[in-house]
């Protein structure tokens, strides 16, 4: 627990309501992977829920406006407009429920838990949770909600991708997104959340979903993508640049060096991304300095994947000096130095007065679906079967879960 915590406030507000609005977000994940993991059994009667992290905050207050009946584990149901306040004495966080000024319940425990009949809005978004959990952890208030995970999936669809984009695209991502899930689920099985609501993990939106994303979701229901009768960790990303990164050589898992997760070779017709190609700007001295190197004046691809993507880069100096980095190494390095670098996959490099021009390509890591290629295939009538056994080569859409 950090010094610095015990001064703040931390304060949520919530309400229960049926509809609302949502801001499209585009995602691109960053997530270390466990092993994957056996088919869950198929259940006729129940559907498993997911906890997703929908808010991380440092400090939080929110006036909402709509009047709802929310229910404090083991308590009695509140009307109104509410505000959850949180505190931290040494050890102890002490929870405060109010309805304007007025103090409604005061709780001293580890996790703070609300119910109610309706959807709950959260900082003014709506989700379709009737649960949330709220927990301190470092200097960081959590919120989570459960969902059923069909429930859950159409508001990543809706944050995902665009609303003109084809239905096909909208199908094969449901059954990506629904993989990657159940396979999060698995791996934090008994943590306080699975998922996160961001790109870190999937992008995930509130509010009204349109009807192409619950048409998605329903029209897959229940279908994952399988390998070795595994359920598959379907990464995917916004734009890969035109070739697919594999896993094996992004993220640190054993069950990463398969077939479905090192790309196929055939181009990906993702150049309607503005991400595609990018340019961007980094002192060639502060990038030294953080690599052990004088002022960098080239950086250059060193190693290929099979497809021609960079999977080593080669910064060299002012003085002939070298240093070697993977592109998510490098990527970091940038974006800590104020470049906008959309991937570490850097084509090209000029160097001018001590200042790195860069071309880059792609926006993700690139492993898995391409968003932008599933739906340039899909728009000249691609399947969405199709469009998932070219982003993971070898998988099986299976229908094993699902009740």
């Amino acid at each position: 627990m950090g010094e610095g915590f015990l001064s703040r406030r931390h304060t949520l507000g919530f309400v229960g309501r049926l509809v609302g609005l949502v801001v499209l977000w585009g995602c691109t994940q960053s997530t270390k992977p466990q092993e994957s993991f056996n088919l869950p059994n198929r259940s006729l009667t129940t559907e498993p829920e997911i906890q997703v992290r929908l808010l991380d905050l440092a400090e939080f207050n929110c006036n909402v406006g709509a009047p709802s009946t929310i229910t404090r584990l083991k308590g009695k149901p509140y009307a109104g407009e509410l505000t959850v306040s949180c505190s931290q004495k040494g050890t102890q966080t002490n929870w405060v429920l109010r309805r304007g000024a007025t103090v409604l319940v005061e709780q001293q425990s580890d996790v703070f838990q609300l119910t109610s009949s309706e959807s709950m809005t959260v900082n003014t978004e709506i989700f379709p949770t009737t649960s949330l959990s709220m927990r301190i952890e470092g200097d960081r208030l959590e919120v989570v909600g459960t969902f059923d995970l069909e429930t859950y999936l159409p508001g990543v669809l809706q944050r995902e991708l665009y609303p003109n984009w084809h239905p096909n695209t909208y199908r094969a991502l449901a059954v990506a997104a629904r993989s990657f899930s159940l396979v999060k689920m698995q791996d934090r099985r008994g943590k306080f959340w699975h998922v996160r609501a961001s790109p870190s993990d999937q992008a995930f939106a509130g509010g009204e979903v349109r009807p192409i994303a619950l048409d998605a979701v329903k029209s897959t229901r229940g279908q994952v993508l399988t390998w070795n009768n595994h359920i598959l960790c379907t990464y995917y990303s916004s734009c890969c640049g035109g070739r697919p990164a594999r896993a094996s050589d992004t993220f640190a898992a054993t069950s990463n060096a398969i077939a479905p997760l090192s790309g196929q070779g055939r181009p990906c017709p993702c150049q309607a991304s503005k991400r595609y190609r990018w340019t961007t700007e980094v002192s060639g001295r502060l990038l030294g300095n953080r690599v052990g190197l004088q002022t960098v004046r080239s950086i250059k691809p060193i190693r290929t994947n099979p497809w021609g993507r960079a999977i080593k880069l080669q910064l060299q100096d002012v003085k002939g000096a070298t240093a070697d980095l993977t592109p998510e190494a490098l990527r970091g390095h940038i974006t800590a130095l104020g470049g906008k670098a959309f991937s570490g996959w850097i084509l090209k490099s000029e160097s001018r007065r001590g200042v790195l021009t860069l071309d880059g390509a792609g926006f993700g890591h690139g492993v898995g679906l391409c968003q932008f290629g599933a739906e340039a295939r899909a728009s000249k009538g691609v399947s969405w079967r199709e469009i998932l056994a070219l982003s993971y080569p070898g998988a099986k859409i299976s229908p094993n879960w699902g009740p």
